[in-house]
């Protein structure tokens, strides 16, 4: 009996070590570390792990993201000007952050949408302690609307009050808000 209890303990402890090594993913790129080559960022982020790296290689990616994760890493490899992200929608944001704790790094997000009666958000962020760095962000242009390029707004995810996050050296063009905090 004693041994059995042992050997449960040890397996126990060996499985929380293992799944405390952050994982790797690629995207658009063959030989990523987590098995899976990945052909798109949302799938990536979708595969990962709270804690976890998604590299992202250069090219047009026809998608909205959400990261509701946290702790992850998601950055281009070759920098904003070559990874260009265009969601077909942008509410509640091109890029929706809701985790805590997350990177977003290097990215182009740009509007390419129309016939949207709506405030439009290019990178929508709610959660806590969250970095968006070095992104081109490009909205749809004059509007009616409350255009944003990066809203930070707590409501609706945790305690209602996004705290902590870090917003920096990101080039906004074309939006009524550049970036706007609003918690």
């Amino acid at each position: 009996m004693k041994r059995w209890a042992v050997g449960l303990v040890a397996a126990v402890v060996f499985l929380s070590a293992a799944q405390a090594f952050a994982v790797t993913h690629y995207v658009r790129r063959s030989g990523s570390p987590c098995g899976v080559n990945h052909t798109s960022i949302q799938q990536a982020i979708n595969h990962a792990s709270d804690g976890d790296t998604i590299l992202v290689e250069r090219g047009i990616y026809r998608e909205q993201l959400t990261i509701s994760k946290n702790g992850l890493t998601i950055f281009s490899s070759r920098g904003a000007r070559q990874t260009i992200v265009l969601p077909s929608e942008l509410t509640p944001g091109g890029v929706v952050i809701t985790g805590n704790g997350n990177t977003f790094w290097g990215f182009t997000v740009r509007d390419t949408t129309s016939g949207h009666r709506h405030a439009h958000r290019l990178i929508f962020v709610q959660g806590d302690d969250n970095t968006v760095l070095e992104n081109i962000l490009i909205g749809r242009g004059p509007s009616s609307y409350s255009d944003g390029g990066i809203v930070v707004r707590g409501g609706g995810v945790g305690d209602g009050i996004a705290a902590g996050n870090w917003i920096d050296s990101n080039e906004v063009y074309n939006t009524v808000d550049g970036i706007l905090s609003v918690s």
